[in-house]
């Protein structure tokens, strides 16, 4: 059930009733404006204010539903553990915020375990994803305690804690991204994004690189953290190991590399390292550098721009990845993985 607010006549009764609602919350009985259906409710902020004041019942007909009025109330207080990363490695648990990510993350086939949201109503289609869930999952909440389950400085309104899935990385991988010690949360959220939006097949972080699951990395993905396989490894060797074991060739976003990033082979199974965003590639990437283990490749700049944002450098590079491995399917026959050629014939060359 939703509440709908017009600005005709029809709209009278209803904003009686919400008027006299509130007021019976503060203890004073309804202003003459409200009871005879003239003014007062009919202005935005006070409009805003009788909805954030709103029961849950109002807005998802269904009872059981906890109303939370403390920032000290244990569920808050569960909500906000979780923005330390060992509590999440410990848990295996992890928060989501905003509407679009919740709603995604439920429509998906996800199931909250608890879900914090405003007293206001939630729009449609989070009301929709919500009313798919338990009673006993879903707490309403004013503004401010809302706030403080959020990671975020403003928040959207709504947070999930939601189980962290657990996704290995596939038999075969043509592109993947490699972070090495990448720190800003959101540069990371950014380039995994970007990553399964252009074809990558899994995700590998290294050295001192910022939580995968760390709730800003989590919304900048916009939900792609859930979908795109990782793996973390501690050492540089490992991951060399595990790139030669997969037969994948390496190549390093390096800004001082003589290879373009057009004239790099995407098309055979590749991986691209995008380095911190102050210092670049680690000691340990740039002596594989050095010792022919990675190739170099770099993104021709001009305007006098010497270097780009970490995000932005591994998403150009990205998208030439993916445009050569387009261009071989639709001229050659390749399918990632193995397939039919352009002949008839099977291929696995791609696959490992």
């Amino acid at each position: 059930m939703s509440v709908a607010f017009n600005s005709g006549p029809s709209a009278a009764p209803l904003a009686r009733m919400i008027a006299a609602f509130v007021a019976s919350r503060a203890g004073r009985p309804p202003s003459a404006s409200s009871r005879d259906g003239r003014g007062g409710i009919r202005d935005r902020g006070i409009r805003a204010a009788a909805m954030s004041s709103l029961p849950y019942g109002l807005w998802r007909d269904r009872g059981g539903t906890l109303d939370i009025t403390s920032a000290r109330n244990p569920k808050v207080k569960l909500m906000r553990s979780f923005h330390k990363r060992r509590t999440r490695d410990d848990g295996g648990k992890i928060l989501a915020e905003g509407h679009r990510l919740v709603c995604d993350l439920i429509e998906g086939g996800l199931t909250p375990t608890l879900v914090i949201a405003l007293r206001a109503s939630p729009g449609p289609r989070l009301q929709a994803a919500l009313e798919t869930l338990s009673a006993d999952v879903v707490a309403v909440a004013p503004a401010e305690v809302v706030q403080r389950c959020c990671d975020t400085v403003t928040s959207q309104g709504v947070v999930a804690l939601v189980e962290r899935p657990v996704l290995p990385l596939p038999p075969t991988m043509q592109t993947v991204l490699i972070c090495d010690g990448i720190q800003d949360p959101g540069n990371l959220g950014t380039l995994v994004r970007t990553a399964a939006g252009l074809g990558a097949d899994a995700v590998v972080l290294t050295g001192s690189c910022v939580d995968y699951w760390a709730p800003k990395t989590v919304r900048a993905s916009m939900g792609a953290s859930f979908r795109l396989p990782s793996l973390r490894l501690e050492s540089w060797q490992e991951v060399v190991e595990l790139m030669r074991a997969r037969g994948i060739r390496m190549y390093a976003a390096d800004g001082g590399a003589r290879l373009s990033h057009f004239d790099a082979d995407w098309t055979s199974p590749s991986a691209l390292v995008v380095g911190a965003e102050a210092r670049g590639l680690s000691d340990a990437a740039r002596l594989e550098l050095e010792s022919g283990g990675i190739a170099g490749v770099s993104v021709p700049l001009e305007g006098g721009v010497e270097s780009l944002n970490a995000a932005v450098a591994g998403a150009i590079v990205l998208g030439e990845a993916q445009r050569q491995r387009l261009v071989a399917e639709r001229h050659v026959g390749v399918r990632w993985g193995g397939g039919m050629t352009g002949d008839g014939e099977l291929s696995g060359a791609v696959s490992q």
